[in-house]
């Protein structure tokens, strides 16, 4: 997600596309399908907790497009009528794995460390 926008008739977020898992979780890739404007009507939804980086999956429908600036370019996005909001956790960071200096020594067997 990009940008939450609450306002008299509920809240808009910007949305960054991405490909889904098969959990329909985004994938943590850098590639993007655009971008697009979701409206949930009648619901507020605080820009602390919809913030920058937090990932949603959604239904609805393409009700309009839309204008937006980004940098100097004028784009025209689609803008979403949002059926099913998901917000996913955020992810935990990877496991840092501490490698000795000879190619991962300590090397542990079923046997034990040596």
């Amino acid at each position: 997600m990009i940008r939450t926008t609450p306002n008299a008739n509920g809240t808009c977020l910007e949305v960054l596309a991405k490909p889904l898992q098969s959990n329909t979780r985004p994938r943590d890739v850098d590639l993007s399908d655009g971008r697009f404007v979701a409206c949930k009507a009648s619901s507020f939804l605080d820009p602390e907790i919809f913030a920058r980086g937090r990932e949603v999956t959604l239904t609805g429908k393409v009700v309009a497009h839309v204008e937006r600036r980004i940098g100097d370019a004028e784009l025209r996005l689609p803008q979403v009528e949002v059926d099913q909001l998901l917000l996913w956790p955020e992810r935990e960071p990877p496991p840092v794995v501490h490698r000795g200096p000879f190619f991962g020594w300590p090397f542990c067997g079923p046997f034990g460390c040596w």
